[in-house]
């Protein structure tokens, strides 16, 4: 797969509130432009909490966001389920890739 893109959260020292995030982007250099937008959810069995929306447009190869500390405001359980979403063109086809992996348990006492 000619596509190099790598995505990763990073959840650090999390109890209870806030979350932490940072995200790493790389996408193939061969890619003059390329935009994104990446969700963060909390996942629960009921319904999705929505805790931030970040839009990215670069010319890069690499793009490294750091969110501001997230605030889901508490969960049914001793853990949060965060996942995220992240649509993207960074393609040769220029054509829009979604990526949406199972939610992530981090613990109220860290990952």
């Amino acid at each position: 797969m000619i596509l190099l893109l790598l995505l990763s959260l990073s959840f650090l020292g999390i109890h209870s509130d806030p979350v932490n995030v940072e995200v790493f982007i790389r996408c193939d250099p061969s890619i003059s432009l390329w935009s994104g937008q990446l969700k963060i959810f909390e996942d629960d069995i009921r319904y999705s909490e929505l805790l931030a929306t970040v839009n990215v447009s670069t010319g890069n190869m690499t793009q490294l966001l750091i969110l501001p500390p997230l605030y889901p405001g508490g969960d049914h359980g001793w853990q949060y389920e965060i996942g995220y979403q992240f649509e993207h063109n960074c393609t040769h086809s220029g054509k829009p890739l979604c990526i949406t992996p199972p939610p992530t348990d981090i613990s109220e006492d860290g990952p």
